[in-house]
């Protein structure tokens, strides 16, 4: 095992390597330009820009509106409405009287046995 002392001896290195040289900074020319996909090169702040509190007065939620038919007298669709019939051939009551293949089949012990243990065996 080696010390602390004789590990911590040597200069620290990165663990990364960085690809290339270093990036220098390139200096902004100071003087306002146009955004390249701005219409007809609109400057930020000049005259024809429209100020972000009135552009944002034209954003607020529309207005719902009911509509209005002629016919204010709407028949419910019948084919969402429950009617007492009796059942036709091969239509069942109850899950139960489906064929064993088609019920629910309950859990088993070992099955049970597993699901309280966490899934460990």
């Amino acid at each position: 095992m080696r010390s602390t002392c004789v590990r911590l001896a040597h200069h620290y290195t990165p663990m990364i390597r960085f690809v290339g040289g270093r990036h220098h900074h390139t200096p902004h020319s100071s003087e306002i330009l146009p955004h390249p996909c701005a219409e007809n090169g609109l400057l930020p702040n000049s005259k024809d820009t429209v100020p972000a509190g009135e552009f944002l007065k034209n954003l607020r939620p529309f207005k719902v509106i009911p509509y209005k038919s002629k016919a204010e007298t709407v028949q419910p669709d019948s084919r969402y409405q429950y009617q007492q019939r009796p059942l036709q051939e091969g239509e069942k009551t109850h899950a139960y009287e489906l064929s064993p293949r088609f019920q629910f089949k309950g859990f088993s012990e070992s099955e049970i046995e597993s699901i309280n243990g966490g899934g460990a065996l």
